[in-house]
């Protein structure tokens, strides 16, 4: 069992309550869970299995929860990467990583983009 199974069980148990406040906006457990198993969905039909690397790389928000908690679904790897960190560094954590896929927001694109372009030989791909 891991976390995210935890977590609907025991909405299970306890039914639907507040879990996360972020910004004004009030995310229940039931919803939480509804959309880490949406994002789940998503990913797996992009090809995650268990044992697969995603890659994250978000700023401070419920997404980062929703991104985790899919992962945990799938029994894919959650691989955190910091979104200050330069491109060059970006590019060595998704190709050392072997990240399948990586969740970022559109915020990151253009730093995500030139970390790949700068790899040399690089096995990313869109």
């Amino acid at each position: 069992m891991n976390v995210a199974q935890l977590g609907a069980e025991n909405a299970a148990k306890y039914g639907e309550y507040d879990s996360l406040y972020f910004q004004g906006r009030v995310y229940t457990n039931v919803e939480t869970d509804l959309k880490s198993r949406k994002l789940a969905n998503g990913i797996r039909k992009l090809g995650v299995k268990a044992g697969d690397r995603v890659g994250i790389l978000l700023t401070n928000s419920p997404e980062v929860l929703f991104s985790y908690s899919a992962c945990f679904y799938l029994g894919a790897w959650a691989m955190p990467i910091f979104f200050s960190l330069m491109p060059e560094e970006i590019g060595y954590i998704l190709e050392d990583s072997e990240a399948e896929v990586l969740i970022t927001q559109k915020l990151w694109l253009s730093k995500v983009l030139a970390a790949v372009q700068r790899r040399e030989n690089s096995s990313i791909s869109f």
